[in-house]
Parts: C-alpha cells; sequence; structure tokens
C-alpha cells in the first residue's frame, strides 16, 4: 500500500493521499492525490531525474495556494514506483515513450478521482521532455504547462551531446543497455559541491528525505536511460515540430545550470508563439528548490503566464 514520506519540516499537504496506479504495461507507480476544496483546476507535478513527490510538497502548497489541486507520482524506475534494475540505486527506461504513457495514466487517475479540469502541469527538468512531447503531437487534455528548467539539450554544448548520443548507442549496441552511467552527478552532493541549488535548508531536507526512505534512492541512470534521453530531445528539434501545439507553455530557465543548456530553451521557444520563455539568471538548475528570492521570481512569472491563459492564480 503507497504511503508518504515522512521527515520533519516537510509536512504532508492536508487531505493528500498516497495510491498505487498500474500503467499500461503493467508496471507499479506510486502517486499522490492533493484535493483541495473548490479548486479551479489540478496540476500535474512532474518531478526531476533522481526526484520524488515529496521534493515538491512546498511546491505543491504553493499551487493550492492559488486555488489548484495537485496530483503526482514517482516516476517509472525512480522513488518508490516499479524498478527496472536490480542494481539498487540505477534506473532504466527503454523510452521516453513509457513516460508519455503514465502521464495519460496520471491524467486518468485525475479524473477516476474527481480532481476538477482543466488541466495544468508543472514540470522540472526529465518530466519537462515527455509532457513537452505529448503537448507537441496536440494533446489537448493539458490547458497550459509550466516548465522549471526541462530537458530539452544538455548542457556543456556540442560535443557533450554527440559524446552522450554516440556513447550511449555504442554502449547499447554491446550489451550495456542497462550498465550504470558513470559519472553522472551525485544528487546527494555535499551542498557546497552541489551544482543543483544554492539554498542549504532545501538542498539538505532532500538529503533528509533520501536517507528517511533508502528504497527510494537513485544515483544513476543507465546506458539505455541516456539513449532514450537523447532520443527525446532529438526529437523536440525536428522541423516543424511544435505545428500542432495546441497547449500554452512557459519555460523558465536557470542561468546557472550544469545540467541542461538554457540556451536551447530560447531556440525552441522562438519555434512556436505559444511558447513564452523566462531566464533567472542567478538560478541553478532546481529552481524550485532555490533561495526564496528565486523562487518568487519564478512564481511571478508564473502567475503572469497564467492570467495570460485566462486564470486567476493570485496566491
Amino acid at each position: 500500500m503507497a504511503q508518504f514520506i515522512k521527515v520533519d519540516g516537510n509536512p504532508i499537504p492536508a487531505a493528500a493521499q498516497a495510491i498505487d496506479l498500474t500503467a499500461a504495461d503493467g508496471a507499479r507507480l506510486r502517486a499522490g492525490l492533493f484535493p483541495l476544496a473548490g479548486a479551479q483546476g489540478t496540476f500535474l507535478v512532474l518531478t526531476g531525474w533522481a526526484e520524488f513527490m515529496e521534493k515538491y510538497f512546498e511546491t505543491i502548497g504553493d499551487l493550492q495556494a492559488r486555488g489548484f489541486a495537485c496530483i503526482s507520482m514517482d516516476w517509472r524506475g525512480q522513488g518508490l514506483s516499479e524498478r527496472y534494475v536490480k542494481r539498487g540505486t540505477t534506473s532504466h527506461v527503454d523510452d521516453f515513450a513509457s513516460y508519455r504513457a503514465d502521464i495519460q495514466r496520471l491524467i486518468d487517475a485525475a479524473r477516476q478521482n474527481s480532481l476538477p479540469t482543466p488541466y495544468f502541469a508543472l514540470t522540472h527538468s526529465m518530466g519537462g521532455a515527455p509532457m513537452l512531447q505529448r503537448l507537441a503531437d496536440g494533446d489537448e487534455a493539458i490547458r497550459a504547462a509550466i516548465m522549471s528548467a526541462p530537458l530539452t539539450r544538455l548542457a556543456g554544448g556540442g560535443a557533450q551531446v554527440v559524446a552522450a548520443r554516440f556513447g550511449s548507442a555504442i554502449a547499447c549496441a554491446l550489451g550495456g543497455t542497462r550498465a550504470g552511467l558513470p559519472g553522472w552527478p551525485d544528487e546527494l552532493a555535499p551542498f557546497d559541491e552541489n551544482a543543483l541549488t544554492s539554498d542549504r535548508a532545501r538542498h539538505d531536507l532532500f538529503v533528509r528525505l533520501q536517507e528517511a526512505a533508502p528504497a527510494a534512492k537513485v544515483r544513476r541512470p543507465t546506458m539505455g536511460w541516456l539513449k532514450a534521453a537523447v532520443a527525446a530531445m532529438d526529437d523536440l528539434h525536428r522541423p516543424r515540430r511544435f505545428e500542432r501545439l495546441a497547449a500554452r507553455i512557459l519555460i523558465v530557465s536557470a542561468g546557472i545550470d550544469r545540467l541542461v543548456d538554457p540556451d536551447d530553451h530560447a531556440t525552441l521557444a522562438a519555434r512556436s508563439a505559444r511558447i513564452d520563455r523566462e531566464l533567472i539568471p542567478e538560478a541553478r538548475h532546481e529552481i524550485l528548490i532555490e533561495r526564496d528570492d528565486l523562487r518568487a521570481r519564478f512564481w511571478e512569472y508564473a502567475d503572469a503566464f497564467l492570467a495570460g491563459v485566462g486564470v486567476d492564480a493570485a496566491p
């Protein structure tokens, strides 16, 4: 039976319920319902790589304060959802199509549990890639999406992208699809060495969450995951990829991002009038886990965006 991970200083939102979902292919997904009386809609909260729902309780509270119910989940292969590699903290997926299907399962769960429409999405990093693919395919289930530092291209320039593409392809061709990727940044790096946030308290909270639930930890993806991620990023750069886009999208980029290329967000935004892009120059990759002043700037952009799509999001 699904349960939330509990630590001091990270209160579970009122009326929240942890549930188990069965994905289309039979995979078990841990999800969370965060209802709100009188909500004006529902946000799907989609985490980044190696994360899980409890890291975003503060963000869910921010959305509830703006009048929205929420629903979230641990991605397959992460958190307390089903794993596919028996190497403890290694996470694998063959194709981001599995993530896209799991988003549909989460939408279905929102409907089955009477969470109100319209539906919106708030994503971080890896969670942005499959959502952006779905929306580019013309998906109309989501009215609008707010994306924090979405995974559209790896940081480090063209050489990094080429190395990821060919390195993962060769490793998979040689039978290393489920081998762990060496040299991946550690989500639990000491605060003074981390590339994710300049906020010590929020950094340390995620450390404590992982210590409280060792089974939820992820340390590195597989070579197969990297190959799938490169394919998803390549897909987002296909010519005329956003011609069928129906939803409105806001991308908020981190200026100090060592994982994702923030300049690529501007490139993609320029390809569709339905994509807005804002930059927070002082933010590291995890904008929603950043300092209060940087988070406040994120919410200023988000509130203005939601007002532009006809939603009163004043907290």
